[in-house]
Order: C-alpha cells, then sequence, then structure tokens
C-alpha cells in the first residue's frame, strides 16, 4: 500500500509554525518551508487532474481529432495550472510571508518579498 505525501514527510502538529512545518523538513538558509498542509490534498488532487487532462490531450492527438477540439482541451490544462499556481501562491503569502512579516527580521521579509518580486516578473514572460 502506498502511502501519501502527508504521511512520507510527517507533518508534525506539535513543530512550531505546525501549519506550514513537517517534520522532517529541512530549512534551508534563504528558503521558505513546505506548503500548508491543509492546501497539500487540494492541490495533489488537482494537479493529478490536470495529468489526466495532459494524458486525454496527448489521446487526441494520437486519434487526430479536430485542432480546435485539442486547444479547447490544452486551454483547459492552462487554466487549471493557472489556479493550481494562484492556490499556492496564496498558501506561500499565508505561510512563509506571514512568518518572515511575524518575525521582524528585515533580511528576511526582504527575501520574501524579492522571491515574490521574481514570481511575478517570471509569470509576465
Amino acid at each position: 500500500m502506498k502511502t501519501s505525501h502527508r504521511a512520507e514527510i510527517g507533518w508534525s502538529a506539535a513543530a512550531p509554525n505546525a501549519q506550514c512545518l513537517p517534520t522532517r523538513y529541512v530549512p534551508v538558509p534563504g528558503r521558505g518551508i513546505a506548503v500548508d498542509p491543509g492546501d497539500i490534498n487540494d492541490i495533489s488532487a488537482a494537479l493529478n487532474r490536470i495529468a489526466g487532462q495532459v494524458k486525454g490531450v496527448g489521446q487526441m492527438v494520437e486519434d487526430q481529432r479536430y485542432c480546435i477540439d485539442i486547444l479547447h482541451q490544452v486551454h483547459a490544462v492552462k487554466a487549471a495550472l493557472s489556479k493550481v499556481e494562484t492556490q499556492i501562491l496564496k498558501s506561500h503569502a499565508a505561510c512563509c510571508v506571514e512568518q518572515a512579516i511575524a518575525s521582524g527580521d528585515a533580511e528576511q521579509q526582504r527575501a520574501k518579498f524579492n522571491e515574490l518580486v521574481e514570481i511575478f516578473a517570471k509569470a509576465k514572460l
């Protein structure tokens, strides 16, 4: 029987900042923590659906389906990925950014702000 991702990484309610911190997570200087455990199941489910959609698009291509039908499905995949991206960004803001603000550490706050700036800059491409 395959274990869940949550069980594999051992989420701990007793850990400081338990809403975000898995027990086996080893912080890397300058990096944040994992996705909020409350969001993991939803994000994993969405990504599994997206993987199925992508396989379906591949099957449509192999079946030589009408191009516009394929493009509609590609658009649906992109929209679903965009929703996951938004959910992860919200989780990051609620966990990592919030903790940086609460820490009072200006360097940590600046680092989290710069991460957001970089990710938004990439999104414009």
